[in-house]
């Protein structure tokens, strides 16, 4: 920051930021410490911000991987369904047709 910004910034004229470099020059260092601490702090909000935005993405994305991964683990469960439900129905009747089998090779 140079000086013409600086004077602004703290609300002096340009002449009273030189005599108070001449006249006060902790003062100066107080103010520009101050400045770099409030910069820090901007800094650092950003960065939270950033690291709670980070967070929120995380856990939209949990709860949207979460979503579906139940939903695909219904619909597998529902497909073994059916195919249970298949195989049960193909077993009953093969033995239906084993017992027509049977009977027409006895009936002969």
């Amino acid at each position: 920051m140079n000086k013409n910004e600086l004077s602004k910034r703290i609300d002096v004229s340009l002449k009273t930021l030189y005599n108070w470099e001449e006249t006060k020059p902790e003062l100066i260092k107080l103010i520009k410490l101050g400045l770099e601490k409030e910069q820090e702090l901007e800094n650092n909000d950003k960065k939270i911000n950033n690291e709670e935005l980070k967070s929120e993405i995380t856990n939209v994305i949990n709860s949207n991987f979460e979503e579906l991964f139940l939903k695909v683990t219904k619909r597998i469960e529902e497909r073994d369904n059916k195919l249970n439900d298949f195989k049960n129905y193909v077993e009953e009747k093969k033995e239906e047709l084993n017992k027509i089998f049977e009977k027409v090779k006895n009936d002969r």
